[in-house]
């Protein structure tokens, strides 16, 4: 996720305690409010297995 295409106010939030390092400070702010409110977050881990076994079973 990149910080850049999300709009928030800076006000609310407050700065990014680092500036060159504001997508891995707002990916800890996500994964904060994820496990805070019991969301669930899909990755593309699955994709990724399951791309490989296809590519085990063709040969």
């Amino acid at each position: 996720m990149c910080g850049m295409s999300l709009a928030f106010n800076r006000e609310l939030v407050g700065p990014a305690p680092i500036s060159r390092y504001d997508d891995m400070w707002l990916v800890g702010q996500l994964k904060l409010c994820v496990t805070t409110w019991a969301f669930g977050v899909k990755t593309a881990l699955g994709a990724r297995e399951y791309k490989e076994d296809r590519l085990k079973q063709s040969d």
